[in-house]
């Protein structure tokens, strides 16, 4: 970073005229060098595809040489199998007739085409004569199946042979008599060096023909030359595919060489040989050399004569604004008071214009500025006053706000708040103008969202925010805000600082939650009353009736039995709906001060008897001084005790109950723990709701009114359950705000 600010300082000090030569240049230098370097590689890329075409044409050009051969193959032994006399021959066994009439066709394709073999067979595939005569059997064609499928067919087939050896190309007809076929002729073609050479000549290339023993596995049959210019272990080292044919060019260990690598295929399509050709490509890279040497002189060259041509012409544009700097130094030296010389009216001659123009404001503004200097100390004076006068006044205003008012910074340093910071939340001015940190960690301590809020609105896209947060107090409250922060701009646009205001509403939500919650009651209530109505009716009957049957059972005990299960179950939905209305059955409260710690110490004192019939351990542990509660002692005494109850119940025998209290600034709370009997998730869902369990004690206990009235004193009911099926239920009830008291004592 350093060196590039020496560059750029240093850059900033040269002179127009090299400001304007040295970019020329390097743009010069850069376009004409990508130029030369994309003509270069655009003719290699040619000369590439050229070669690459040259190379697979040789490919091409063997494979139809060799199918040449082959269609030459095919036509003479068909010309020769088509003689009567042959099939006459072959049907009555004359070996040395047969013998002397195919050898002077023999000699002649050998003389002429190169054949190397004449092979005659008998069905089904059998060798009857061979031309030359010879007593090692021919390895060609060792599968009779060909053979035999052919005469069979009586097709006419051409192929590629190999044995251990060589490669030949082999043309196979029938022969007929007598309008059957009685046996066959082939003709062997060698593809061995003779053949290859008279490929090559007047191509300039070298081939080399391999056999492929196996995988990545080749041996050399026939190359032209002294010996292969290119071996394929060198052209293959990976022994990549060759089919379709692979071309080489301008390889790391072959850069002087073009090689095309392609394959040979048998009748069955299966690859049995390979075919490389390679050519010298020594003439293309000299002329790639000279080319490249000759664009490099060509470019050089244009950059030399721009160099030039540019620097003549921006000498020339750069004089007349050198004298006209001159001017304007001795004009802010203010040693000028003429007007410049006028100039034609380019570019040069606006300049001076501007100037001229420049000198004539320069002169007006100097006589203002004498006149506003002496006015200038009274103007002060009048708004030094004016802005300390304004000062007072919003200093004031937003003292005696009912709201906290601030403003932070970016960096979170708080610049201004009011003393309403410390009667809402504890905190004092100086801590809050002290802490950098004092918005993200206390503040937006309770939910780091309100925070990312604000910042990604107010300071990141500059916009105002409006939400709503919740605040924990210095001695532990949790406080709900309203908070409306706006941001503030520079002249650039970026933000300096938020401007924000934030109100306590806590109290204004916790009237409007408790509200929620009786509407909330009272709609399920009055719902489930109507359903309990309507199931009463048919249950009745159902009982009666019921009842009325197992009565005129009484000879019939199994059908009997079976009233008595209809009976109970009925009994039990009776009392399912006793309970429902039970609990949604509309009261009034009737509120005092109610000691929380004593009555529960009522109600334990009411279970002794019954939790030392079940061997139950209560132990309590109640704080001391506990605020009393505004509540109804009846219904809550009620509620608790059913509670009570029930943890004992559900208690197994010899178990113990844990009851705890303790109270903070805004809440009691009870703390009942427990163990259960097999708790499951679905007996958690339907805890306080009404429902039928096989000990009916526990239906009777009537939980969901207990459940009902501690929401009706504006108390929450949290159900625990943790390993080893122990239940915790912490009942919470809210102490009386002011707000409590007032809203109390105007409806007493």
């Amino acid at each position: 970073m350093a060196i590039l600010n020496y560059i750029s300082a240093g850059i900033k000090g040269f002179s127009i005229k090299w400001k304007v030569l040295i970019p020329f240049l390097i743009f010069s230098f850069v376009g004409t060098t990508t130029i030369t370097v994309i003509s270069l590689r655009s003719q290699q890329r040619l000369i590439l595809k050229e070669e690459k075409s040259l190379m697979l044409d040789y490919y091409k050009d063997f494979q139809d040489r060799v199918n040449q051969k082959a269609e030459l193959s095919l036509a003479s032994v068909s010309s020769i199998a088509g003689n009567p006399e042959i099939g006459k021959l072959i049907s009555t066994g004359d070996f040395q007739a047969l013998m002397n009439m195919i050898r002077p066709s023999y000699e002649k394709l050998a003389q002429r085409f190169g054949v190397s073999k004449i092979n005659v067979y008998t069905l089904p595939a059998s060798y009857f004569l061979r031309l030359p005569e010879s007593d090692q059997p021919d390895l060609f064609l060792s599968d009779a199946r060909i053979i035999a499928d052919t005469l069979v067919k009586g097709t006419h087939t051409s192929l590629i042979e190999k044995d251990a050896n060589s490669l030949h190309i082999t043309g196979l007809a029938p022969v007929y008599f007598n309008g059957k076929i009685v046996g066959g002729i082939s003709e062997h073609i060698p593809l061995d060096k003779a053949f290859l050479e008279g490929y090559v000549v007047n191509r300039r290339i070298n081939a080399a023909l391999y056999n492929i023993e196996g995988p990545g596995d080749y041996r050399l049959i026939a190359f032209t030359g002294k010996e292969p210019a290119v071996p394929l272990k060198e052209a293959l080292p990976d022994n990549m595919p060759y089919d379709p044919p692979r071309i080489l060019i301008h390889l790391e260990h072959l850069s002087n060489r073009s090689v095309v690598v392609g394959s040979i295929k048998d009748l069955s399509g299966k690859i049995t040989a390979l075919i490389e050709f390679d050519a010298d490509r020594s003439d293309i890279l000299n002329e790639l050399v000279q080319t490249r040497r000759l664009l490099t002189m060509i470019g050089s060259s244009g950059i030399i004569v721009s160099f030039i041509l540019a620097y003549f012409i921006v000498s020339f544009l750069t004089k007349p604004l050198r004298e006209i700097a001159r001017e304007a130094q001795d004009i802010a030296a203010g040693t000028r008071d003429s007007r410049l010389e006028s100039r034609p009216g380019d570019e040069i001659g606006v300049l001076a214009n501007a100037l001229n123009s420049m000198l004539e404001a320069l002169k007006q503004k100097r006589l203002e500025v004498e006149h506003y200097a002496k006015t200038l100390e009274i103007r002060v004076n009048e708004r030094t006053s004016e802005v300390i006068a304004s000062e007072e006044k919003y200093r004031t205003l937003v003292e005696n706000a009912p709201l906290i008012v601030y403003r932070v910074r970016r960096d979170g340093t708080t610049e201004f708040i009011n003393s309403r910071i410390t009667e809402n939340t504890g905190y004092t001015v100086e801590e809050v103008l002290n802490d950098r940190r004092f918005w993200r960690d206390k503040i937006a301590g309770m939910d780091q969202s309100g925070y990312d809020t604000i910042n990604k609105k107010c300071f990141i896209e500059g916009v105002p925010c409006r939400l709503e947060t919740r605040v924990m107090a210095k001695d532990g409250r949790v406080l709900t805000f309203l908070t409306h922060a706006i941001p503030s701009k520079d002249i650039g646009g970026q933000v300096k600082w938020i401007d924000g205001i934030m109100m306590d509403i806590t109290e204004l939500k916790s009237l409007q939650d408790r509200e929620l919650q009786t509407e909330g009651v009272r709609t399920i209530g009055e719902i489930s009353a109507r359903m309990a109505h309507e199931l009463r009716n048919p249950l009745s009957a159902a009982g009666g009736f019921a009842h009325r049957l197992m009565e005129s059972l009484k000879d019939d005990p199994a059908n009997k039995k079976i009233a008595e299960i209809i009976c109970e179950e009925v009994a039990k939905l009776e009392n399912f709906l006793r309970i429902l209305l039970s609990s949604i059955e509309p009261f009034e409260l009737s509120l005092t001060y109610v000691d929380v710690n004593k009555l529960l110490i009522s109600r334990i004192e009411e279970l002794d008897s019954f939790s030392q019939t079940r061997n139950i351990i209560l132990i309590k542990d109640f704080e001391p001084d506990v605020p009393k509660l505004q509540a109804d002692h009846g219904r809550l005494s009620q509620a608790l005790g059913n509670i009570l109850k029930h943890a004992v119940i559900s208690t197994p025998e010899g178990g113990t109950v844990f009851l705890y209290t303790s109270w903070a600034k805004d809440h009691i709370l009870i703390t009942l723990t427990h163990m259960a009997d097999k708790v499951t998730a679905s007996d958690m869902d339907k805890f306080f709701f009404p429902h039928i369990e096989p000990d009916m004690d526990k239906s009777l206990l009537d939980l969901p009114f207990s459940k009902i009235v501690v929401q009706r004193h504006g108390g929450k009911i949290d159900l625990i359950r943790e390993k080893g099926d122990v239940l915790i239920m912490k009942i919470r009830f809210p102490l009386p705000t002011k707000t409590d008291t007032v809203i109390s004592g105007l409806s007493g």
